[in-house]
């Protein structure tokens, strides 16, 4: 109830401001204004998120912009829906949340960022018609809007001209940009990807003697990396491109299979009693095959920029 008298105290300050701006006689002035309240299920797979926002619409003339439609939405509900006249002013005030579809670049998944829209509209006036404004003094989200997985980083609220059979139509887009939080991505995936991969080492250090043993160490860790991959895709669309945990885990597929290529290798030159050469083998393997996984991470995730856009 708080963020509702604010709400309505909000619009009551911006009647003076923008009341001139409503005073043009070629065509319908709407001011509109967006203040996000919730923002949640942000779900890259589906490419879709759940939002919840109050709408407010004012304009004076003849024509109405009751007839405003959320473009973007596969569903929705609206509650508080108030219409009213205030001298020679119409006002609209409604309370909107539901699905909203939205185009989303999965290609820096885990660490990715997204720019979710919410788009209003009227298709049945044009825009020498019918036209909006925002209503800068409330559309913002609410400032205690928090997102668990998500980072807010910036919004906005803008008009731009949509095209529709060659006529122009006016529509105001709001945006919020968000940023993927790095901590479920380090619990969720680069822990256990580094335990399976150290567990795969681990053959470095065991008698190749014991060439089952080594095996059966690098197979279960390729069974166990396949396992996660395939629990990871779930979570996502099918796309033409790779993701950053696309090559994440491909590139650790390819350190476990360079593991056991040495693990054949030592085993030969054991066999045929060369234990030097297989000794060596191990030796370099120890500290190459991290350093090089290393490198490769590094390359990989760019650890300065990430914690710069991240922490700060």
């Amino acid at each position: 109830m708080k963020f509702f008298t604010l709400y309505f105290s909000l619009l009551l300050l911006s009647n003076n401001t923008l009341g001139s701006e409503l005073q043009k006689e070629d065509k319908t002035i709407v001011s509109i204004g967006i203040s996000l309240i919730h923002i949640g299920k942000i779900d890259v797979r589906e490419q879709s998120f759940y939002a919840e926002f109050y709408l407010n619409l004012k304009w004076k003339g003849n024509r109405t912009a009751k007839n405003f439609e959320l473009l973007n939405a596969t569903n929705y509900s609206r509650s508080f829906y108030e219409v009213w006249t205030e001298s020679d002013t119409n006002w609209i005030t409604c309370k909107i949340k539901g699905t909203f579809r939205n185009e989303m670049d999965v290609s820096n998944y885990p660490i990715d960022n997204h720019i979710l829209t919410i788009r209003i509209g009227d298709y049945v006036y044009t825009k020498d018609s019918l036209e909006y404004i925002i209503n800068e003094e409330i559309s913002r989200p609410y400032e205690k809007l928090r997102l668990f997985e998500w980072k807010i980083k910036r919004y906005g609220v803008k008009v731009i001209d949509s095209f529709e059979f060659e006529t122009q139509f006016s529509i105001a887009e709001y945006s919020i940009e968000v940023h993927r939080k790095p901590g479920p991505f380090i619990i969720k995936i680069f822990i256990p990807i580094l335990i399976i991969i150290c567990v795969s080492l681990l053959t470095l250090f065991v008698s190749k003697e014991h060439l089952e043993v080594c095996i059966a160490i690098g197979i279960t860790s390729l069974l166990s990396l396949i396992a996660l991959h395939f629990s990871i895709s779930n979570h996502l669309p099918d796309v033409n491109y790779p993701t950053k945990i696309d090559l994440l885990i491909m590139g650790s597929y390819f350190l476990i299979f360079l593991n056991l290529i040495e693990v054949v290798i030592a085993y030969n030159y054991f066999k045929i009693g060369d234990k030097k050469v297989t000794h060596r083998l191990d030796k370099y393997s120890r500290w190459l095959l991290p350093l090089a996984y290393i490198i490769f991470l590094l390359f990989l995730f760019t650890p300065i920029k990430f914690f710069f856009n991240y922490f700060y």
